[in-house]
């Protein structure tokens, strides 16, 4: 990785390059472009599928559900085999993700599709500040970070601008295949290795019940269609409770 000294006065002051700010920040990008693309493309998504609105929409609602059930999950992943190849598998298992959700011939491929691709972000947003953290140093680290928390938002308005365009010019599926061409995955090499916590234990029960958390009282009621019933609640509580020492 190319470096250049920057001297003030009579402080110098090594500054790395800012290749892998950019990797890692494309990667968060692509995270918050997903999501708010899925949005946008419910009504192109409703015709092609010839499904219901709230169909499309239990995509959005388990892509949340994965991501915020395997975070914690996904960042002892990272620490014990190192941020830089999870970052790489899990951008590629993201893009691949993604080529699937524009090639996607059902509702239920795509909600699946969204799943893979929460699963992938729960495991690739611990990674970034780590990477940041290895690869930049003093003020250029502050920088770097200041960066990381605009980008999710950068993403945001990119996804409202370019995936409405290429929806109302071409299609709703054109939004995706962008993404998976983005290619993170090859990027990754610019990025500093970070040494993984080998002896770090991961709980393979825990993992288990993780992700059934958050979603069994979510997935009763959307099922069913009736309301919150007193055995979803019990048993979304104590699955977080058995989960809680992940």
């Amino acid at each position: 990785m190319t470096a250049a000294v920057a001297m003030t006065g009579d402080r110098s002051e090594l500054r790395a390059s800012w290749l892998p700010m950019i990797v890692v920040a494309l990667a968060q990008i692509l995270m918050s472009f997903n999501i708010n693309a899925l949005r946008v493309s419910v009504g192109g998504s409703v015709v092609s599928f010839n499904t219901s609105p709230t169909t499309v929409g239990t995509a959005i609602v388990i892509h949340s559900l994965i991501v915020a059930g395997l975070v914690m999950l996904g960042a002892k992943i990272a620490a014990h085999y190192g941020a830089r190849p999870v970052f790489q598998a899990t951008a590629g298992l993201f893009g691949g993700a993604m080529m699937i959700m524009a090639l996607s011939p059902s509702a239920q491929l795509m909600i699946v599709t969204q799943a893979i691709a929460g699963a992938a972000s729960a495991a690739l947003v611990p990674t970034l500040v780590v990477l940041i953290a290895a690869n930049y140093q003093g003020r250029q680290r502050v920088q770097a970070l200041g960066w990381l928390g605009a980008s999710e938002a950068m993403g945001g308005v990119v996804a409202f601008l370019v995936a409405g365009s290429l929806g109302t010019w071409i299609g709703w599926r054109y939004r995706f295949a962008l993404l998976a061409g983005v290619g993170v995955f090859s990027l990754g090499g610019y990025l500093n290795p970070v040494e993984g916590q080998r002896e770090l234990k991961i709980d393979g029960v825990g993992f288990g019940l993780r992700p059934l958390s958050p979603s069994s009282p979510t997935r009763c009621r959307s099922s069913s269609g009736r309301p919150w019933s007193r055995a979803s609640w019990i048993g979304s509580a104590r699955a977080s409770l058995l989960a809680a020492p992940l």
